[in-house]
């Protein structure tokens, strides 16, 4: 939905919806991606979408334009304000775009342009039908609205960045399993989206990049962002949502280094990128969204229960609507003790092992290698019934083959892990 604060009215701008099947089969439709361009709320590019089974279907639509561009989960969708482009990504395995001699595999790993009007698009009804010279021979994850030409995003796992259109790029980060594990979809979920958006410093030279996983996605955290700055010949690259509960950002875009961010219901400025921070405020319930208003002291904040304008100045709050609460559910209570598959796996150096118990039970799990050697005790201790989830730390380990045994309630669970250095 689309707020008024004029009117204090809501427009439906995006659908999303699910119908299951009595024969285990899921459809799936809606709007997958989607930005605003012009500065205005009626200005959208759409990606939408319908899902079936393990295939989707997708076309791209700009207010009476439409496009069928193939099969795959689009990651990302950026605006080139200065070449009037759109630019559509897709993921490392699963996009099908367009390719040269029916050879699919060009469009893995790339993005593209679509321009409303290009000549090149005029005969373009299909994915096949896309021009070899619009696409760009790395993931795009950003556009950076500070400084022509530059572009930000992933080619093999590493973070790239371009000054000419996306024509060339530089790797600026080298091979990172943690950040690969992130845009990289659940094999058993790939319409899941990882990646949620690139947001540029006003220094034009630091971005922050932001990752989300729905609760469907397992053990994955449910927010997580970075900074990537360069430092002298070098760049870093910072968790700034490391130990904060329900992280959600947005930056002054006037100030470089210059944030304000939620920690769970608590509301922080920092002047240095995150690192360090000051409180301004509290707040009776979760925060789940914030946004700086540029060149004002307003901050519009979302809450569990609410939508509030809150000035960073006078700390004073108006309530510009209130929203529904969703009557809270039970969580079900395991029927069975349960030892899920790890995730990531492959992985390196961590991931996370989920486990289920039907009741309170003392619980031991431990990781052995192919000859049957312990090599880790990740739990040893009384456990609660419920959902629970431990991080694995293969640090200082070979790359190998290991088992992780669960033991609850005279009951022994086995399943194997794979560790790639």
């Amino acid at each position: 939905y689309h707020f008024n604060l004029s009117t204090e009215t809501d427009t439906l701008k995006f659908t999303d919806t699910t119908n299951l099947y009595s024969e285990c089969y899921t459809s799936r439709g809606g709007t997958y991606k989607f930005t605003f361009f012009d500065n205005h709320p009626d200005s959208t590019f759409e990606v939408n979408y319908f899902y079936g089974g393990l295939s989707a279907g997708y076309f791209i639509e700009n207010k009476r334009e439409s496009f069928d561009l193939g099969f795959g989960n689009p990651l990302g969708v950026s605006f080139d304000s200065v070449s009037r482009s759109f630019i559509v990504t897709g993921k490392t395995t699963e996009i099908v775009i367009k390719a040269a001699n029916d050879d699919y595999t060009k469009g893995f790993g790339t993005s593209f342009r679509y321009t409303k009007g290009d000549s090149l698009w005029s005969n373009a009804n299909h994915f096949g039908d896309v021009p070899d010279s619009l696409f760009i021979d790395f993931l795009v994850m950003g556009v950076n609205p500070f400084k022509k030409g530059q572009y930000v995003g992933f080619k093999d796992s590493s973070i790239v960045i371009s000054e000419d259109y996306g024509q060339t790029f530089q790797r600026i980060s080298s091979h990172n399993w943690e950040l690969y594990d992130f845009y990289l979809a659940d094999d058993l979920l790939p319409q899941i989206p990882i990646f949620d958006e690139t947001i540029f410093d006003a220094d034009s030279g630091s971005f922050y990049l932001k990752f989300y996983a729905r609760p469907s996605s397992r053990s994955l955290p449910s927010s997580t962002s970075y900074v990537v700055k360069k430092v002298g010949d070098s760049w870093e690259y910072i968790n700034i949502s490391e130990d904060r509960d329900n992280f959600s950002f947005s930056i002054e875009n006037n100030r470089s280094g210059s944030l304000y961010f939620a920690n769970s219901n608590e509301i922080f400025y920092s002047t240095d990128y995150g690192e360090n921070s000051t409180k301004i405020s509290s707040l009776a319930v979760p925060i789940t969204g914030i946004y700086k208003k540029p060149n004002s002291d307003i901050l519009y904040i979302s809450t569990t229960e609410e939508l509030i304008e809150f000035n960073v100045s006078t700390n004073e709050q108006t309530i510009l609507k209130v929203l529904p609460v969703p009557a809270e559910v039970e969580p079900e209570q395991p029927k069975s003790i349960t030892l899920h598959q790890n995730y990531p796996n492959p992985f390196n150096p961590s991931t996370v092992i989920s486990y289920q118990l039907t009741g309170n039970s003392f619980v031991s799990l431990s990781v052995f290698d192919v000859l049957g050697r312990e090599v880790a005790v990740l739990v040893d201790e009384l456990k609660s019934a419920g959902n629970h989830q431990v991080t694995f730390d293969a640090t200082g380990l070979a790359s190998g083959v290991y088992y992780y045994v669960l033991n609850a309630d005279e009951q022994t669970l086995t399943k194997k892990l794979t560790l790639i250095k």
